[in-house]
C-alpha cells in the first residue's frame, strides 16, 4: 500500500474583502488603463451600462468629475479594485487617461481636466516593499546584543518587533491563502511583498497559481526559508530558535479540510 497526495484544488480566492486579490503595480499603467476601461464599458445594473447612462446625462452640464463607486469596481474587477485601494495616488493619471477614452467614444464628450473619484473606498493604506523596508536601519528584522553574567559577555542576535511581527503576519497570510485553497507555487520572492506601514500587513503581489495542492504550498513555504529567513541574519548568525524554525518550514507537511491522502495499490 502506498499513500499519495491525490487532492488538487482549484484557485479560488475570496474577493470580499480589500486586499485578497494581488495589484497591479503602478508601472503596470498600460494594464490598469485597460482594466478601467473595460469597467466603464461593461459594468451593468439591470441590463443598463451605468457609467455610459450616468455620464451622458452629466454631459449636458459639462460636469467634470467622474464619481465611480468602489463596490462596483471589487464586483466587476477585484484586482483593479485592490490596485486603486493601495495605490490610488499614484494610478489616479491612468484613471483619468482611460475615463477621457470612454467619454469621448462611449458619451462623446471630452474633457481635458478631468477628476476620477472614488466614493467609499476603505481608508488608504501606506504600502513599501518588505526588502526595502527591512533595509531601513530603524527597521532591521533582528540586531546584536550582549547579554551579561557577572563580568562575562555574550553576543547573541536577537529578532526586533519589526521583524517578528512582519514574518508572523506573512505567515498567516500564507496559510490563510492555504486554508481557502490558493497557492502561489513558488513564483515569488521577498521582492514580491510590500509591508502596510500602519498595520504591518503585508500582501503578496503574485496571482495566485490555478492549483493549490501539497506540491504547490510546499514550494510556498520553501520561499519562506529562502526568501525570508535569509534576511534575519546578523552578525554572521540567526536568532536563537532560528535553525529550528528553517527545519520545520523545509520538513513542512499541510493537511486541511481540502486536502486528503488516498490509498493505492500498486
Amino acid at each position: 500500500m502506498e499513500g499519495r497526495f491525490a487532492c488538487e484544488v482549484e484557485s479560488q480566492p475570496d474577493m470580499s474583502e480589500p486586499g485578497n486579490a494581488p495589484p497591479l503595480m503602478p508601472d503596470q499603467g498600460s494594464q490598469i488603463e485597460e482594466r478601467f476601461l473595460a469597467f466603464l464599458k461593461g459594468y451593468e445594473v439591470n441590463g443598463h451600462k451605468l457609467y455610459k447612462t450616468i455620464h451622458k446625462a452629466l454631459a449636458t452640464i459639462n460636469f467634470g468629475d467622474m464619481s465611480i463607486n468602489y463596490k462596483h469596481l471589487q464586483q466587476f474587477d477585484p484586482i483593479l479594485a485592490n490596485t486603486i485601494h493601495i495605490f490610488f495616488g499614484s494610478v489616479q493619471t491612468n484613471l483619468a487617461n482611460a475615463a477621457k477614452v470612454f467619454l469621448k467614444e462611449e458619451v462623446g464628450f471630452q474633457c481635458e481636466n478631468l477628476l476620477v473619484k472614488i466614493c467609499d473606498r476603505p481608508m488608504p493604506r501606506s504600502f513599501m516593499p518588505l526588502k526595502d523596508f527591512w533595509s531601513l536601519p530603524e527597521h532591521h528584522p533582528s540586531e546584536e546584543c550582549d547579554i551579561y553574567c557577572g563580568e562575562t559577555s555574550l553576543r547573541i542576535t536577537k529578532t526586533t518587533p519589526d521583524g517578528r511581527i512582519i514574518l508572523l503576519n506573512l505567515l498567516k497570510k500564507i496559510f490563510g491563502s492555504f486554508e481557502k485553497g490558493n497557492s502561489w507555487n513558488g513564483d515569488w520572492t521577498i521582492a514580491d511583498v510590500m509591508v502596510c506601514l500602519e498595520t504591518y500587513e503585508v500582501e503578496i503581489i503574485k496571482p495566485f497559481c490555478k492549483k493549490c495542492n501539497y506540491a504547490t504550498m510546499r514550494h510556498d513555504i520553501l520561499v519562506v526559508s529562502t526568501s525570508i529567513i535569509p534576511e534575519f541574519k546578523c552578525g554572521g548568525r540567526f536568532p536563537a530558535f532560528f535553525g529550528h524554525l528553517d527545519c520545520s518550514l523545509r520538513n513542512f507537511i499541510i493537511e486541511s479540510s481540502h486536502c486528503r491522502y488516498m490509498e493505492e495499490i500498486p
